[in-house]
């Protein structure tokens, strides 16, 4: 992977993501589940392509379940793998490493 001139910032050469959901009716509610994957290829985390500033591939999967009843929305989220990637660096040298798994729950009101 090399940046140009023509493109100055770092990124990634592949970036690809997926996913599957399938709406269940329940009534007049609505289940659905949903599963997503995610893949970049290896980049520079600067302009400066040194090993320090080298970012590995990655891949992420991820898990949604979601509930609708009229106006509410309830969402269950899941980043499933246990893997830690760092998705940056900076020039101060820290390392940002991102959660390896983790769990949301959100309550949503849409409005009419």
């Amino acid at each position: 992977m090399q940046s140009s001139a023509a493109n100055p910032t770092p990124s990634p050469e592949d970036h690809a993501e997926r996913a599957v959901d399938y709406r269940i009716p329940l009534g007049s509610n609505t289940l659905r589940p949903r599963l997503t994957y995610s893949y970049v290829s290896s980049q520079y985390a600067s302009l400066f392509e040194t090993p320090y500033y080298y970012i590995g591939p990655r891949a992420l999967v991820g898990a949604n379940l979601d509930y609708e009843a009229g106006p509410w929305l309830v969402t269950c989220t899941a980043q499933l793998g246990n893997k830690i990637y760092i998705p940056s660096k900076d020039t101060r040298r820290l390392l940002r490493c991102a959660t390896p798994v983790w769990f949301a729950l959100r309550l949503y009101v849409r409005g009419h």
